[in-house]
């Protein structure tokens, strides 16, 4: 399953979850980390933003310092919250 699949497939339970509880959704992880935002943004008509797509060094920097250690500050705050 691509990484924008499961990005969907999150918004959606977390979207039904929450209605089911008349609660508001709340993300997981930082909206920045979510494939839409990061890797299609869009503009105000939802259309391609081509102006602020990160491609070339700038997409690989943000993959290897951001995204891919991401997953690692999550575990760490959440630890942090159980104490």
């Amino acid at each position: 399953m691509e990484e924008k699949e499961i990005d969907q497939l999150h918004k959606l339970n977390n979207q039904d979850e929450a209605e089911l509880k008349g609660e508001e959704n709340a993300y997981i992880h930082d909206e920045v980390y979510c494939w839409g935002n990061w890797a299609m943004p869009k503009d105000a008509i939802g259309e391609l933003d081509h102006h602020i797509t990160m491609t070339g060094d700038d997409l690989v920097e943000f993959i290897d310092l951001k995204l891919f250690p991401y997953p690692e500050k999550i575990k760490i705050i959440q630890n942090k919250e159980r104490f």
